[in-house]
């Protein structure tokens, strides 16, 4: 394997491995195969000169510090990510490819250097008040940046899951009983299979479909013989949850259609928070339980405006 660095005309941290579209049993069976594209959702990281975050792009999605091995990125206090050392090493190797995890941090005194400290206090008191502010351009860009939005939560998916044996792929193909059905993302973790469809905006007209595919997926596994736990069904959310959350009243219709279709609804900020969790407070995350929980106990939703939906990821936070 070559090696690279910050300084390599094109660093790994720039690029990740995004699976070409495959059938489902294909899935399973673990041959798929990989192209790479871009690790950034907005298309931030600059190679012109250097490595360079160009601060006017970043959304602060966090996945450039998440993938580094080498501690070279930092934020200041607008969630910005900044190069924060021009690293060149022969140990700066994707994690993408081997699953390496961020470094071991025991405590918030011991922060990605160059990070504010108010801005991990904030992460570590799950305060949804002062996050939402610092993270306006994020619910932007994936309010109406559909594309992004499958990049960034397919990527973050399988960071907090790095830890579980994940694999995830993007537009799998399932044989239905007419026709193929594509999901957006489909995601194995600790022998559990999730398959994800991605919204920017709420819409239920072309859920059905996705839940004739939920449904194969099931009597696939099943006939397969492999021992898999669940197929969780879910739906990721990019839209600014203001927009139908407000005064902890979430809207009572999209909730009985959830229930309808037990679809597990999970909102882009509530994803972040996992991912910010992990990346600066060592947190790691047991998703098996969370989207179990959400399930059971939580209204079949988690967002990030709702302090049950919080209080749900601090307890699974380990």
């Amino acid at each position: 394997m070559r090696f690279m660095s910050c300084l390599d005309p094109h660093p790994f941290c720039a690029h990740y491995k995004r699976t070409e579209r495959i059938w489902f049993e294909d899935f399973l069976r673990g041959g798929f195969v990989g192209t790479w594209t871009s690790l950034c959702p907005s298309n931030a990281i600059s190679l012109i000169e250097g490595f360079q975050i160009r601060k006017e792009l970043c959304v602060s999605c966090l996945l450039c510090a998440a993938f580094c091995p080498n501690k070279s990125i930092a934020f200041d206090d607008t969630f910005g990510a900044y190069v924060k050392e021009q690293h060149q090493g022969r140990d700066c190797i994707t994690a993408v490819l081997d699953r390496q995890g961020r470094r071991a941090i025991k405590s918030p005194t011991d922060l990605i250097a160059g990070t504010p400290a108010e801005l991990i206090e904030g992460i570590d008191r799950l305060d949804s008040s002062f996050l939402k502010r610092s993270l306006r351009k994020f619910v932007m860009h994936f309010s109406s940046d559909f594309d992004s939005l499958v990049r960034w939560g397919t990527n973050a998916l399988y960071f907090i899951t790095l830890d579980d044996n994940p694999k995830i792929a993007n537009s799998v193909k399932i044989r239905g009983a007419k026709r193929e059905i594509r999901v957006e993302a489909c995601h194995s973790f600790s022998n559990n299979i999730a398959l994800w469809k991605f919204d920017n905006q709420i819409d239920f007209k072309f859920v059905d479909r996705f839940l004739f595919g939920r449904d194969a997926a099931n009597e696939i596994v099943k006939s397969s013989g492999k021992l898999y736990k669940q197929v969780f069904g879910c739906y990721l959310l990019g839209q600014d949850e203001d927009e139908y959350f407000k005064s902890s009243s979430f809207n009572e219709a999209i909730v009985d259609r959830l229930r309808d279709y037990k679809l597990t609804m999970v909102s882009a900020l509530a994803l972040w928070c996992l991912v910010a969790r992990k990346l600066f407070l060592a947190r790691k995350i047991s998703l098996e339980s969370l989207l179990q929980e959400v399930e059971d106990n939580n209204d079949r939703y988690l967002i990030m405006s709702d302090d049950k939906c919080l209080k749900l990821i601090e307890e699974c936070s380990a």
